[in-house]
């Protein structure tokens, strides 16, 4: 056994052991040693910060009236208005802005188109957003050349 001061821990623990006990059906647990500077956690005491301590009774929230319900209510109404534009053609500021970003952009679309003819051409079935793009490649070069001019 270890010699230490005499201490008792309320887990139980006397002199750096727990003591020999008797279970209820009469069979005997032996004496269990505990190395020095150990404190079983039922002994070890909670943190507790202070100052969270103070505030702990305090509601820092203040409850929302009827009026600033209804103000947050018509700021998220409004904010879904709006949204949808033409996704085929941007604003005609832009492209009169960055006319050589607008022919990138219709190029890019003409060979996707050309690429889906060779698709149909061959064969392959395509999807009615695939047609509908197909469709569009005559005005697309019509565009394209009057950009390039």
């Amino acid at each position: 056994m270890f010699h230490h001061s005499t201490s008792h821990h309320a887990s139980g623990i006397v002199n750096g052991a727990v003591p020999e006990s008797v279970r209820p059906d009469g069979s005997v647990r032996k004496e269990i040693r505990i190395r020095p500077g150990y404190t079983p956690p039922e002994d070890v005491t909670r943190y507790r910060n202070a100052r969270a301590e103070a505030f702990k009774g305090v509601d820092q929230r203040a409850k929302p009236t009827a009026a600033d319900e209804e103000g947050r209510k018509k700021k998220k109404r409004s904010r879904g208005k709006g949204k949808k534009a033409d996704a085929d053609e941007p604003p005609a500021a832009t492209a009169e802005e960055h006319p050589e970003k607008r022919a990138r952009a219709l190029r890019k679309k003409v060979r996707q188109a050309t690429d889906l003819k060779a698709k149909k051409e061959a064969g392959i079935l395509l999807l009615p957003e695939q047609e509908d793009k197909l469709s569009q490649l005559g005005r697309l070069e019509e565009e394209l050349s009057s950009l390039s001019l």
